[in-house]
């Protein structure tokens, strides 16, 4: 027992004073400096290599600008009151207008309804605006061939801020999905293997199959305007790209549990999809009622493809903001039950039963919460103090930072490392380290550089190399072409180690 005792003190002893040289070295030094002025940490984080977005939706991340344009170049109507985009002829007798015959301060006051820009001037609340958002441009983010110019400004916007892969969350196929899951009933659990098997021969096979081509036209649209592989490509063009087929979990039953289905098959399929969730506002009338339901299907659909990864929005709600009895249970459903891979925001963790107990869990299950900060200030007015972000770190659960719904918030990644920097006091380790979990926890296929993540140690293939040398041994060499994620993790590496060399660190 003294023995366990006196490893384990070491142990801590190490992970310490790795902590502490990290803030010792010049860019720790700078960082402590200036953490407290928020102009110079911007500049700091904006060059930091951030690795992944893993919570990103991509119709949420594009901002309202362009959308406007978009629907200008299509020729869409605006509602004149409500400003949603729809396909002209413009409703006769009514406000709304063509996009392009709008004025400045139309256009001006547009922004602020797609968006929740200028909310503090407005009287609507930070939940509704969010989440109202999404059907006032829903109709031009699905429009020909929009979704590869919403692709690129998310890509290009990544390459500045110095991320290296997106996990995007999209929608498929999802309204011949949920007309063909109408057709169903599901009154308990014992029927998801029919139904299953039902629904794949009633067409949803069919539609993984249009699903695959839609992202090929998508992604080759996007190859053409970004002109990758070309001499005047585009910075976005090394950006990598995976998407998180999402589903309403505020649709009916029937349908919730055919976009999951459909889900689980495409991401099959097609290597592009490396994982399924739920989304929609998680305090929604049918999101409550179906949640425990919910869990059980994606428990159902995991066993039966256990390589299919899954994040889930869970625990994103407020004390107040639910009855106090639907704010025990989420999160631990969500990792216990539906066996997620990661959890989404995890706002509400303090409010459940057996709190302690289920952030144990994840940190003995490598189950990683992506934490929203901007997402969970508008939304739930969570923040400061409020957010669990040190609660998840002090408990040893993997953290990264998302950015959510970018575009919306009026917001991109950067902002929610300096938040994290600036209002919860996180150190530059600290960050460092959520920018590695960011790829460690990605979706990506292949071995982890890290035999032990959280303490930065790699495997033994790749143990002595340095980064900063143009090659490294047979062995690491064979480790890093054979998994993806490695050598996306070995890039990231390099780019530290460029980053923390730079000279304006240093005597200032």
């Amino acid at each position: 027992m003294k023995k366990i005792l006196y490893i384990s003190q070491l142990f801590l002893m190490l992970l310490v004073g790795n902590v502490f040289a990290q803030q010792a070295t010049p860019v720790g030094i700078w960082f402590e400096k200036f953490k407290d002025r928020p102009v110079m940490l911007r500049q700091f984080l904006q060059l930091m290599p951030k690795g992944a977005d893993l919570h990103s939706h991509l119709s949420g991340a594009v901002y309202a600008e362009t959308y406007l344009d978009i629907a200008k170049n299509l020729n869409y109507c605006i509602d004149g009151s409500t400003y949603r985009l729809y396909p002209s002829p413009c409703k006769s007798g009514t406000d709304d207008l063509l996009v392009k015959d709008i004025s400045k301060d139309f256009r001006e006051k547009a922004i602020d309804g797609l968006s929740v820009r200028n909310l503090s001037a407005s009287n609507r609340s930070g939940h509704d605006q969010f989440f109202n958002s999404f059907a006032l441009f829903g109709g031009v983010a699905g429009a020909g061939e929009s979704q590869a110019v919403l692709l690129a400004e998310v890509a290009n916007r990544a390459a500045r801020e110095n991320i290296q892969l997106l996990e995007l969350s999209v929608s498929v196929q999802s309204k011949a999905v949920q007309e063909l899951g109408s057709k169903y009933r599901i009154d308990s659990q014992s029927q998801f293997g029919d139904l299953r098997n039902q629904m794949l021969e009633a067409g949803l096979i069919k539609l993984v199959e249009k699903g695959v081509r839609d992202l090929d036209a998508v992604e080759q649209a996007y190859q053409k305007i970004m002109r990758c592989g070309e001499s005047d490509a585009q910075a976005g063009c090394d950006v990598k790209m995976r998407y998180i087929l999402q589903t309403s979990r505020n649709a009916q039953s029937n349908q919730v549990y055919a976009q999951l289905v459909y889900a689980f098959e495409l991401s099959k399929a097609d290597p592009r999809i490396v994982g399924v969730g739920l989304v929609s506002p998680e305090d929604g009338q049918v999101a409550l009622r179906d949640y425990d339901l919910q869990m059980q299907m994606i428990a159902f659909l995991n066993r039966n493809s256990p390589n299919t990864k899954v994040t889930l929005h869970a625990g994103e709600l407020a004390f107040g903001s639910v009855p106090p009895e639907q704010l025990h249970h989420h999160i631990k459903d969500a990792v216990k039950l539906a066996k997620a891979n990661r959890i989404g925001h995890g706002v509400d963790i303090g409010y459940e039963d057996g709190a302690l107990e289920t952030m144990q869990y994840m940190k003995d299950h490598n189950i990683a919460v992506e934490i929203c900060l901007t997402s969970n200030d508008v939304i739930l007015n969570v923040k400061g103090s409020s957010s669990p972000l040190k609660d998840y770190i002090k408990a040893g659960v993997p953290v990264v930072l998302g950015s959510d719904d970018q575009g919306i918030s009026r917001i991109d990644l950067t902002n929610e490392y300096l938040r994290a920097a600036f209002e919860q006091g996180l150190t530059y380790s600290q960050l460092k380290q959520i920018s590695r979990n960011s790829l460690t926890w990605s979706f990506l296929p292949g071995a982890s550089l890290w035999e032990r993540p959280m303490n930065a140690k790699r495997v033994s293939a790749c143990q002595g190399e340095n980064v900063l040398k143009n090659t490294v041994s047979t062995e690491c060499e064979k480790f890093l072409s054979n998994s993806e994620k490695a050598s996306l993790q070995w890039i990231l590496e390099k780019k530290f180690a460029t980053f923390e060399s730079l000279p304006q660190w240093r005597g200032r």
